[in-house]
């Protein structure tokens, strides 16, 4: 009786003392253990009682002062029953969670791998084999070098040690598959330890449709470059092949104005030779911005810089404007002062600059309007020039458009401001060529104010604009 007894302690001891080391572990489990434990403490106290009511002579099922001891050890058996319910409703509830990820990598879209230290293909999802052509079976029977063509195991055991220490690496390989293809594949590597084991879980995702993508993508860059630079190359040839005879009309053009050879002969002819000379240099000025945007473009227009002073070249460019504005009853106003902006620059790109700007202000300005010249210091010691006017304006989806070569706002059928749409590039380009920007701002049927801001770097001398200064045009 001592020995059931004793025997029946130790195992209720040796539950309780289980059940402390597993609720350690599996804390969510908590409820079944418990209810195990006070089952275990339950018997023990039935076990005690009746062996000491056995040896006083009383049977403790029989006797019905201690029918408590059936209640206690009923209890016992029942708490025990809840807690290996609850304990088996955990482990399906677990079983269940672990099986919904595993389905899902079965089902995904991806190929997904878990491979060993030393290679070997331990896991793979139906996406992987079905890529691969291979049967699960087959695959498990390879090591992964046999599936990446050029890989080494030595490589593998070199890559291992940096997955180790990134955690998690994302990369482009091949894959092979069993029939010999091969096609390129998009990969994330995570570095895994489970139970004192060390895996690389591989996502691939093939990319084959996005390498044929890219592929056409830069044949078609290379056709549109190659078919720009031969565009720049025409414009240029054929630029200078119509400067030369262009050149030499205006010359005779501007000696019989000048009447160098004697009278004419006829009013008539005067006023012929006056318009041959004035169509001749505006069309010269056109084939000039067209070889200036041309070269710009294809990045051979070099800069000759020299020290400007913008004021001077600001007086020397008005002048060309003066019978045009007094034309448009256009007001000319100039905020600069003297040596208000000293620049190292090209010369004759920055007084293109100004006769451009100038020419687009005066051209769509209405009458009784102005327009204002200004240049000095910006706030972080660049320069800039600005020309502000009070024409028609222009609608703000517009601002970048006009920064396009060769683009006219107005219909071809319906223009009333002629031009050939280069101005404003050009000024961006030259700006971009000393490293400044144009920056526009305009409303419609208010105004528009551009600004050419240059670097730092290239101002030798500058002051803020103070004032309205007379410049004489």
């Amino acid at each position: 009786m001592g020995l059931g007894l004793f025997a029946a302690a130790i195992f209720c001891l040796l539950t309780l003392f289980g059940g402390v080391v597993l609720l350690r572990r599996y804390p969510e489990w908590r409820f079944g253990f418990l209810a195990g434990m006070i089952a275990s403490a339950a018997m023990l106290i039935v076990a005690q009682a009746s062996a000491h009511l056995m040896s006083e002579g009383t049977d403790p099922w029989l006797d019905s002062d201690h029918g408590w001891l059936g209640l206690a050890a009923s209890l016992a058996v029942l708490t025990a029953m809840l807690g290996l319910r609850n304990i088996a409703a955990r482990r399906q509830t677990a079983d269940r969670a672990l099986r919904l990820p595993l389905f899902s990598i079965e089902r995904a879209a991806i190929s997904a791998f878990w491979i060993g230290r030393e290679g070997h293909i331990l896991f793979v999802n139906d996406w992987a084999c079905r890529t691969l052509g291979y049967g699960r079976e087959e695959l498990l029977a390879k090591k992964i070098w046999d599936i990446v063509p050029g890989l080494t195991p030595e490589f593998w055991a070199k890559s291992w040690a940096q997955l180790k220490q990134a955690g998690s690496l994302t990369f482009e390989a091949r894959h092979i598959t069993c029939d010999g293809g091969v096609f390129p594949v998009d990969v994330t590597a995570n570095y895994i330890e489970f139970d004192g084991q060390e895996y690389n879980c591989a996502f691939a995702r093939d990319i084959t449709e996005r390498k044929r993508a890219e592929k056409e993508l830069g044949l078609a860059k290379a056709r549109a470059e190659a078919a720009n630079k031969a565009k720049t190359e025409f414009l240029a040839n054929m630029s200078h092949e119509l400067r030369t005879p262009l050149n030499a009309i205006i010359g005779f053009s501007e000696m019989m104005r000048m009447k160098l050879f004697g009278p004419l002969g006829s009013e008539r002819y005067e006023a012929y030779a006056r318009d041959i000379h004035d169509s001749s240099t505006h069309l010269l000025g056109v084939i000039n911005g067209i070889l200036d945007l041309s070269k710009a473009t294809a990045g051979k227009l070099s800069l000759d810089e020299q020290e400007i002073d913008v004021r001077a070249l600001i007086e020397q460019s008005a002048r060309m404007f003066r019978d045009k504005a007094a034309e448009q009853e256009v007001d000319l106003v100039f905020e600069v002062a003297p040596d208000s902006l000293v620049l190292r620059a090209d010369p004759r790109l920055v007084s293109q600059v100004v006769i451009n700007l100038l020419s687009n202000a005066i051209k769509f300005t209405r009458a009784s309007g102005s327009v204002t010249v200004a240049a000095g210091l910006h706030d972080d010691g660049g320069g800039y020039i600005r020309i502000r006017d009070t024409g028609i304006g222009i609608a703000s989806e517009d601002v970048d458009k006009v920064l396009e070569p060769f683009v006219q706002l107005e219909h071809a059928l319906s223009r009333t401001h002629e031009g050939t749409g280069l101005g404003l590039p050009l000024v961006k380009k030259f700006a971009e060529l000393h490293g400044g920007d144009i920056v526009i701002d305009s409303k419609v049927d208010v105004g528009t104010t551009v600004t050419v801001f240059f670097p730092a770097d290239r101002v030798i001398e500058g002051q803020p604009t103070s004032g309205t200064q007379p410049i004489q045009a």
